[in-house]
């Protein structure tokens, strides 16, 4: 058995003397847990469903949230399908990034920097031509970027 997770808090006395507490830790909620690791802050509506459903695995819960909604009578039927977007929207806000979607945003915006400094030359140019230099733009970019 572990030993147990104590923490220490500063506590002002009767007296105005400061001791330390200490006191147990706490096991964190699944709650708790999953709205450190979202991306972004959770909805009452996720906050409720990960207070109700015991949450161990992602996947899990939304197999479990699809699984009543699909079985749902029509009187529970709006319900249920609410509870299943919010684990859906869950599984998003907690889903890291990839790697390779944050490098795609870095060269979306390097590509629409240069190119609306490159529109700024082409201003003087009829409709068809400013397409052609756009397309040709387009094409000695993304080679550049893939030698990068």
């Amino acid at each position: 058995m572990p030993d147990p997770v104590l923490r220490v808090e500063q506590v002002k006395g009767a007296g105005g003397a400061t001791v330390q507490v200490a006191g147990l830790v706490p096991p964190d909620s699944a709650l708790a847990r999953f709205a450190k690791d979202a991306l972004v802050p959770l909805t009452a509506q996720e906050q409720a469903l990960l207070r109700e459903e015991s949450v161990d695995d992602l996947s899990a819960l939304v197999a479990r949230t699809e699984r009543a909604f699909m079985d749902a009578t029509p009187e529970t039927r709006a319900r249920l399908e609410r509870r299943y977007h919010a684990a859906l929207d869950l599984v998003a806000k907690l889903s890291a990034p990839l790697a390779e979607d944050a490098r795609a945003r870095e060269v979306d915006a390097r590509y629409r920097q240069a190119l609306a400094r490159e529109q700024e030359k082409w201003r003087e140019l009829s409709p068809e031509d400013r397409a052609r230099a756009q397309d040709t733009f387009k094409e000695w970019f993304f080679q550049g970027e893939q030698t990068r």
